[in-house]
């Protein structure tokens, strides 16, 4: 048979195939789909616009840029209300952007989620560097395969301070299938989809890791630093780096994805912290690994995690 039927009549297998998961995927995600506990009544959950002028909102969670739409939603009266919980009156979330620098002159730590379908424009990164600069401390938060097939631009920043998310996908070793890699996208809660690790540390001390040993997470990329990180967390077992292949728009971002496949099994890096002038900044390869269904895993030191690296960025004043 001609070798180019073969190839069309494999191409239509795949898309058959890739059709068929997205449809058990939409069918899972409308099973998973729950109420979200709500946050308690001493946590500020309100959205604030405007001049972020209130003194005792020290830590902010972003939701300039649409993250509220992700599914598992990272926001502090949904997905995140264990972790608000942690930080009680000294968190908020804000939603007005970063066009005039001054929103963020009170403001000790930002948490910023990737962005959701929302490419931000330069100079609102620029206003949050100037502000890292000059004493801030900032979380990036990515997500699996990033701006390869997520509309988003976190990299512009990330890669503006030395680090970069990866185009890729961590998975474990018994679960690089096509339908597992799919699924873990919205299965957050379903422990099939986790990668459990022991940390490996470099240096192996450091005040972010005090009482850590065990840490899970779903749905993340990996990290590359320009230059080495005054800190790292990898992966002690070796994973699954998956990368995606599919249909590409002009841009080059898959619009649909109908196949995952291994680039290696190694360690990975999934978390790293650095200064940046007289300011901290903090890299995870995924928003999700501070979902409630990890901070409240008794079995998981993740919340430890959150507390020792909010102490960092703050520089111990909060």
């Amino acid at each position: 048979m001609d070798p180019q039927i073969i190839a069309a009549i494999i191409g239509a297998i795949g898309a058959i195939a890739a059709a068929l998961v997205a449809v058990n995927w939409s069918q899972k995600r409308k099973e998973n789909k729950k109420e979200y506990p709500q946050v308690a009544p001493h946590v500020k959950s309100r959205i604030l616009k405007g001049t972020i002028s209130t003194p005792d909102c020290k830590v902010i969670f972003d939701l300039s840029f649409r993250q509220d739409e992700w599914f598992g939603k990272p926001t502090i009266n949904a997905g995140y209300s264990s972790l608000a919980e942690r930080l009680h009156s000294k968190v908020g979330q804000y939603a007005g952007g970063y066009d005039d620098p001054s929103v963020l002159k009170d403001v000790r730590v930002l948490l910023l989620p990737t962005p959701y379908g929302n490419k931000v424009e330069g100079q609102q990164y620029k206003n949050i560097i100037d502000w890292v600069y000059q004493g801030g401390g900032l979380m990036m938060m990515g997500i699996y395969l990033m701006e390869g097939h997520h509309y988003n631009n976190l990299n512009s920043l990330a890669r503006s301070l030395g680090v970069e998310f990866k185009k890729n996908l961590v998975m474990p070793v018994d679960k690089e299938d096509f339908q597992s890699c799919m699924q873990q996208s919205f299965a957050f809660d379903e422990p099939a989809y986790w990668v459990v690790s022991s940390p490996s540390y470099t240096p192996k001390s450091h005040v972010i890791t005090n009482g850590v040993s065990k840490i899970g997470f779903t749905s993340s990329c990996t990290l590359e630093c320009v230059t080495e990180p005054e800190f790292s967390i990898s992966t002690s077992e070796r994973l699954a780096i998956m990368e995606a292949k599919g249909r590409q728009n002009p841009e080059g971002r898959l619009v649909q994805l109908t196949d995952y496949v291994p680039i290696k099994n190694d360690n990975a890096k999934y978390f790293v912290a650095f200064r940046y002038g007289a300011g901290r900044v903090i890299a995870v390869g995924s928003w999700k690994i501070w979902l409630n269904v990890f901070m409240q895993n008794t079995e998981f030191h993740n919340r430890i995690l959150f507390d020792n690296t909010i102490s960092w960025l703050s520089m111990g004043k909060i």
